[in-house]
């Protein structure tokens, strides 16, 4: 089972960076909007992820416990 929240975690985490990079990305190159959203709003959705995913993988030790 913490196997499951560690993979869990990566997977969040990998998303929520991958989010983050491709909104820093069009944000730099001067794109207001990223697939009609607004690229701040999808650099925040994946910091989010990220956060989520920190969360994931701390329930995940705690429950070793």
């Amino acid at each position: 089972m913490n196997t499951r929240y560690e993979w869990l975690g990566n997977i969040v985490g990998l998303a929520g960076i991958a989010l983050c990079a491709a909104a820093g990305l069009a944000r730099v190159m001067g794109h207001f909007y990223l697939f009609g959203y607004a690229s701040m709003t999808l650099f925040l959705a994946g910091a989010g992820l990220m956060i989520a995913a920190i969360l994931i993988k701390v329930h995940g030790l705690t429950r070793r416990i």
